[in-house]
């Protein structure tokens, strides 16, 4: 059944936790974490690895690292420098994901840190698309 339209007449957004929520390979649905860069979803190294599958196949074929949000703890991972990231610019998918998971939008900012700290590397981030 479809959703009817909120009364402001637009369409509810969709939640993107649920979508997500099974590895596209397997079905696993305990670990799952979704590609930021393509939104494949596949479950976490310590289940079937189907995300690490992903990433490594990915980087070799498009030369673009994979940045991947845990739907476990929201935690975001680069696959290209192999640690947890953060960045202003993954604060829109972190607050979908959150409100998808709890219902709710997070009350703070997870990822309020500035665009000139160094410790950042901006380079991992997934070009933004020049055509929609």
């Amino acid at each position: 059944m479809i959703p009817s339209p909120q009364a402001s007449g637009k369409a509810p957004r969709e939640n993107r936790y649920w979508k997500y929520k099974t590895c596209e390979a397997c079905g696993d649905v305990d670990e799952g974490w979704v590609c930021l860069v393509c939104c494949f979803s596949g479950c976490s190294r310590y289940k079937k690895g189907h995300m690490v599958e992903h990433a490594e196949d990915t980087d070799r074929e498009t030369e673009h690292p994979v940045i991947a949000i845990s739907l476990s703890d929201l935690s975001v991972w680069c696959f290209l420098c192999d640690e947890y990231v953060t960045h202003p610019k993954l604060e829109e998918p972190f607050r979908e994901f959150h409100r998808g998971k709890f219902g709710k939008y997070p009350s703070g900012r997870l990822h309020d840190v500035s665009l000139d700290d160094p410790k950042f590397v901006v380079e991992c981030l997934p070009k933004e698309s020049s055509t929609k």
